[in-house]
This record gives structure tokens, C-alpha cells and sequence, in this order.
């Protein structure tokens, strides 16, 4: 009667068995060691790093999928193909249009508008580089702590090294000739939208009324 009760407590995971009885006590037994503790903590670290730069490389690399968007979008390739003649010129479109976007905190667009009248703008906002937000409508760059504009700037200084000595002197130039009205170009994308949305709209009315 003994053994079978000592067999069914046992079976039943009342009692632990002989084997972890054993290994219990020689656990107990065993000092704690600081550098098992070190050495765990260590390679937690090192996981947390590694996993840090694997999402910085996929958010290097979906950054510049967005780019390559940017740069095939219709009205992008219009724009370089216009200043075929001109390569620096647009490059300087394009790079200060974007730099300018980076230093505001949003540009005001028109709600109704179906088209916009800036291809970078419009480049950027299709590929995600831009969204849209509301009361008032605007774009602004993602909401992701300034990583994407820390991209989009390092994007920038990388192109514009590349240029010779000769094709710096020409795009500052023209830098400084060219500025106020990229400026301007973004400033009145909403209220060129707007004289463009008014004009829809009184056509609208004006086939009606006939």
C-alpha cells in the first residue's frame, strides 16, 4: 500500500521526482555568480543593439524607396526633362525645394484642390514623404520624432557634395537668385489652388444656370 501511494503522488506531480529533487539541491547549492549576471546582461545589450540596427536599416531602406518614388513620379521626370539643358538647375529645384519643406512646420494647401501646382510637392506627398492633416489643411512631414527630416537633410549634404567646385560657385549663384521664388512657389499653393478650385467651381454654375 505504501509503494502504490508514494507511485501515485509521484504520477500525479504532487511531489517532484528524484531526478528534480536532485537537480532543486544542486541549484540551492550553487553560488550566485556575478559574472553569469554581467554576461546575461551583456548579451541583452547586444540583442537590443542588434535589433536597433535592423530597424534603422529597414527605415534607411524604405526612406529611400520613397526617394526613388520621388524621382520617378511623372511630373518629376517633366521637371528634369524641361532642364535637360540646365542639369544644375534642376538640381536646385528639386534639393531646395525639399530643404525648404524640411525647415517649415507645415505648408498650407487647399482642401478642394484636386491637383497640386508644385510636381515636388506632389512627388512627395505620393511617395509619403508628406501627409495630409486637417483644421487647418495642411502637409506635414511624418510624425516620427524628426527622423524622416534628418534623412531627407543627410540626403541632401550627400547630392550636393558631389558637385565640382565650378557646379557649386553655379548652383549658389543661382541659389541666391532662385530662393525668393521657390519660397514664393510654396506659398501660394494654397491660394493658387483656391483661384483654381473658385474657377471650377463658377464653370460648374455657369452650366447649370444654362
Amino acid at each position: 500500500p505504501s509503494s502504490s501511494s508514494s507511485c501515485s503522488s509521484s504520477s500525479m506531480g504532487i511531489t517532484p521526482s528524484g531526478r528534480l529533487r536532485s537537480q532543486s539541491l544542486q541549484h540551492a547549492a550553487a553560488p550566485y555568480s556575478l559574472s553569469d549576471s554581467r554576461t546575461s546582461l551583456a548579451a541583452d545589450g547586444e540583442d537590443k543593439e542588434d535589433k536597433e540596427e535592423d530597424d534603422d536599416d529597414r527605415a534607411q531602406a524604405k526612406f529611400e524607396w520613397r526617394m526613388d518614388q520621388v524621382l520617378a513620379h511623372p511630373e518629376v521626370i517633366a521637371l528634369r526633362e524641361k532642364h535637360t539643358a540646365h542639369r544644375i538647375s534642376f538640381a536646385l529645384i528639386l534639393w531646395e525645394t525639399i530643404r525648404e519643406i524640411t525647415k517649415r512646420p507645415s505648408l498650407s494647401v487647399i482642401a478642394t484642390a484636386n491637383e497640386l501646382d508644385d510636381p515636388i510637392v506632389e512627388a512627395m506627398l505620393n511617395a509619403g514623404f508628406l501627409q495630409p492633416r486637417w483644421g487647418p489643411t495642411r502637409l506635414v512631414l511624418p510624425d516620427d520624432d524628426g527622423a524622416t527630416k534628418k534623412r531627407l537633410t543627410a540626403w541632401l549634404d550627400k547630392q550636393h557634395s558631389k558637385l565640382t567646385w565650378p557646379q557649386r560657385m553655379e548652383y549658389n549663384v543661382q541659389f541666391l537668385r532662385e530662393r525668393p521664388e521657390l519660397q514664393r512657389r510654396l506659398n501660394r499653393l494654397g491660394v493658387a489652388n483656391s483661384n483654381a478650385a473658385e474657377r471650377t467651381d463658377m464653370g460648374k454654375a455657369a452650366r447649370g444656370s444654362r
